[in-house]
């Protein structure tokens, strides 16, 4: 083997190794924005082709429904071999009046000309399954959006907390590293040294739970985006600008007005009307037009019969009506009164639940704008008593502790701020999800 063919061979073996693909840079994460992050969820999610999957087989019940106003074309075939020929007697005279092979088919179309307006009723049953279908979807995208923003936010939340947590892993270190210099020039106690060393470490623990909680956060999110739930998913760094809190009266007229669940109600109450009048059928005929040609014969093929005639048509109506069922009909109607009486009951408490939601997500979010601008005001004030207290170690006109305190104090001012964010986030989300909005207030 040449020299050349060597030196190949050795670069292929390297770039084949597992030390070498150990090595290879990972591709970077793709970076999703909130809305992007919905979009893909409602790309994958099973629950979301459920509804998809349902509402078509209900728009093909509503093809069948209506088709039944449509004439029947039906046949049917019999052949039947008897003992003894029939035969009837005239005058003391056996006369044979039909083979022993009885050979009959025939082929009947039949038109309902009425039927109580059992027909109407059950496509309009037909065409509301669709209806009630589509606000399933509706609401099964509004859930979806919903859980997905605040997945979306937790990842925001949770970045921000690791954030302070490592902001403090550094200030502690610095300061543990200060008090181990004034320590070793006899400026402070050796407690004094020992309380920042266990603050450091307490921080350390402290980071180490925000990256876990980080992780769990970007894998819930994977979750609903229907992704390996370990894959890296990074967002966009959200910086929330609140508004004027809207006024409340125009909120709830909104969520009265979109709301998937009063719809699906009230289609569920014209369902039960539409049950009522189907019942109320049996109350009357139902007539339909029949058409038939008939053959009778001897042969497979009923063709020959020397008997009669092998083969005749006729045209006519028939009418079916049942008199007397000992009261059923009637059961069955209130039956259906009672149900659509009940569904006007639930429907009332459904509006006075969407008003109850409207209301505590309006309520939340001016609690959570508010609580922004005081944590926000709370945090300067923390950040510039840690830079005092700081300053005053430094020169020995503070203690350790005050230090710990003093960055314990920023620490917790942080975190308000942090949570105060996600507050206003999160209350956005679930005024959205009371206001039955799926794209409007996404960042």
């Amino acid at each position: 083997m040449s020299r050349c063919r060597r030196w190949w061979f050795s670069l292929l073996a390297l770039v084949a190794s597992p030390a070498w693909a150990a090595t290879a840079p990972q591709p970077p994460a793709e970076v999703l924005t909130v809305a992007q992050a919905v979009t893909m969820a409602l790309a994958n999610n099973p629950t979301l082709r459920k509804a998809e999957k349902t509402l078509a087989a209900r728009q093909e019940d509503a093809k069948a429904a209506w088709r039944e106003r449509l004439p029947k074309l039906s046949t049917s075939y019999s052949a039947a071999r008897l003992a003894d020929a029939p035969y009837a007697v005239f005058d003391g005279t056996k006369v044979v009046t039909a083979s022993r092979n009885e050979v009959a088919w025939d082929l009947t179309l039949a038109q309902p000309l009425f039927t109580g307006f059992a027909l109407a009723a059950k496509n309009r049953m037909a065409e509301l399954g669709v209806e009630t279908g589509e606000v399933e979807q509706q609401l099964a995208v509004l859930e979806l959006t919903a859980q997905v923003r605040l997945a979306y936010y937790g990842i925001f939340r949770q970045k921000r907390l690791l954030q302070v947590a490592e902001e403090t892993v550094n200030q502690l270190t610095a300061h543990a590293e200060d008090a181990r210099h004034f320590y070793e020039q006899g400026m402070i106690p050796y407690n004094d040294l020992l309380k920042s060393q266990v603050a450091l470490s307490n921080a350390e623990q402290a980071r180490l739970q925000a990256r876990s909680e980080l992780e769990m956060a970007v894998a819930r999110l994977n979750t609903l985006l229907r992704v390996p739930f370990d894959q890296p998913t990074e967002i966009v760094d959200l910086k929330p600008s609140p508004g004027p809190v809207p006024e409340f009266a125009p909120l709830v007229e909104e969520a009265q007005a979109n709301r998937p669940e009063p719809k699906a109600l009230q289609l569920a109450m014209e369902k039960s009307a539409q049950q009522t009048r189907l019942a109320r059928s049996a109350f009357y005929p139902t007539i339909d037009l029949e058409g038939q040609y008939s053959r009778m014969g001897d042969n497979v093929g009923a063709t020959s019969n020397e008997y009669s005639n092998d083969h005749n048509a006729s045209i006519g109506v028939k009418a079916t009506w049942t008199l007397f069922e000992w009261g059923k009909t009637w059961a069955q109607v209130n039956s259906r009164l009672h149900e659509r009486d009940a569904l006007a009951a639930q429907l009332e408490e459904s509006r006075d639940a969407v008003r109850l939601q409207v209301k505590q997500g309006w309520l939340h979010l001016k609690v959570a704008q508010a609580s922004i601008k005081t944590a926000e005001t709370a945090q300067t004030q923390a950040e510039e008593n840690f830079r005092i207290t700081r300053l005053q170690y430094q020169k020995s006109m503070a203690t350790s502790s005050d230090v710990l305190d003093a960055r314990t104090l920023l620490s917790e001012a942080e975190w308000n701020t942090c949570n105060a964010l996600y507050g206003y986030l999160s209350a956005q989300a679930e005024l959205d999800r009371a206001l039955g909005r799926t794209t409007k207030g996404e960042q």
